[in-house]
């Protein structure tokens, strides 16, 4: 089920999600991030504290870029990549 949520600095972020017992479960979110290598340095820190992650390319109005998909509790690895300072925003400007 494709949703809208406001979460993060007021910013609608598009999240998949499954509603489990009056609650929101996240599954699958993206970010973008602002290089290669943070999108590298953020997989592989969401990988190892089990978060399944993966890197993709997007091109859009200002070139290309690289997005992080994030399978799991979005809340959570959002949270561990501010914690670890590897930067990202959220899609639409936020973050």
């Amino acid at each position: 089920m494709c949703a809208y949520f406001h979460i993060m600095n007021c910013t609608l972020f598009r999240l998949y999600c499954q509603f489990r017992s009056g609650g929101i479960d996240l599954k699958i979110c993206t970010v973008d991030m602002p290089s290669y290598t943070y999108a590298v340095k953020g997989e592989r820190l969401l990988r190892t504290r089990g978060y399944p992650a993966e890197i993709r390319r997007n091109s859009g109005e200002n070139g290309c870029g690289f997005s992080l998909v994030i399978r799991g509790d979005c809340r959570g690895a959002l949270k561990l990549l501010t914690a670890y300072s590897v930067p990202y925003s959220l899609p639409g400007g936020g973050g």
